[in-house]
């Protein structure tokens, strides 16, 4: 088993995600997710459950969680890099790639325990700009955080059609509420 001595957390957050790189001797958390996770093993052991699995990761492994998901964690002497992801960063990345369009819902492949080399690399990179905190390393973070993105999007998530959302040029908004001001426009006299 690997040892891994209590140190601080390092953590990153902007409006459109957080990264949180962790090392812990033993924590159990609760989490009710209103935003997409990636919870990257370094190494140690970590458990999960979540309402779809339960599961462990191996070292290298990693676990996608949506939003509106509750899940507990249970990590003993582990280093984990725990993203996550506001659903508008997600939407705007596949819109902006093409990967989906403006009328999908994004939901990724959850409740697997995943292994993948890009995944491993951009982890890698990400743990290195967190901790080595250098000049602009802002800028760096969010280029890999949106390369995590898209390949997560890629590779590992399920598009559903919703008329809920589109995409604008102001950005992501409800289109029930576009639907709305159109028919007040339309009924202006009345």
């Amino acid at each position: 088993m690997n040892r891994v001595e209590k140190r601080p957390l390092r953590l990153f957050r902007n409006e459109h995600c957080s990264l949180a790189y962790r090392q812990e001797k033993r924590a159990n958390w609760l989490t009710e997710n209103l935003t997409y996770s990636l919870v990257y093993l370094v190494l140690g052991d970590f458990s999960f459950t979540t309402p779809d699995r339960s599961g462990q990761l191996a070292p290298g492994n990693f676990l996608l969680i949506n939003p509106a998901t509750s899940s507990k964690h249970v990590a003993r002497n582990a280093s984990l890099l725990i993203l996550e992801l506001s659903p508008a960063l997600v939407i705007d990345c596949a819109a902006r790639t093409r990967l989906a369009g403006t009328s999908n819902s994004v939901t990724f492949r959850a409740g697997e325990t995943l292994s993948d080399p890009t995944i491993s690399r951009v982890a890698a990179d990400l743990i290195h700009e967190i901790s080595e905190v250098e000049r602009d390393h802002e800028a760096a973070i969010a280029a890999l955080v949106e390369q995590m993105v898209i390949h997560v999007l890629r590779h590992y998530s399920i598009l559903k059609r919703t008329d809920a959302l589109e995409f604008s040029r102001v950005g992501l908004f409800d289109r029930r509420l576009r639907r709305a001001v159109e028919l007040m426009l339309a009924q202006l006299d009345e």
